[in-house]
């Protein structure tokens, strides 16, 4: 990475990415991850731990955006309900 360069472009628009790498390492051994690190949770973001949720750039899916992860909160939240209406949790 270069330092104290400046760059200017002509853009009609712009995407920042502020990360690549998921920070996942605390869930490692308990919950499945893929080669990458991302874990493995459905849209509901009920992963293989019971109990354990993921949502956001931390689970494995082919697009992230501020908007997906949003929407992954908001069906997280949902299966969190659905795991603690359970009588056997």
């Amino acid at each position: 990475m270069l330092e104290n360069v400046t760059y200017f472009f002509n853009l009609l628009q712009f995407c920042y990415i502020c990360g690549i790498h998921p920070n996942t390492e605390l869930f490692k051994g308990l919950v499945e991850c893929d080669e990458k690190g991302y874990i493995a949770a459905g849209e509901d973001g009920v992963t293989t731990a019971p109990g354990i949720f993921a949502a956001g750039d931390v689970r494995t899916k082919p697009l992230r955006q501020i908007v997906t992860a949003v929407a992954d909160g908001a069906n997280a939240v949902a299966g969190v309900q659905d795991y603690f209406l359970q009588d056997s949790f």
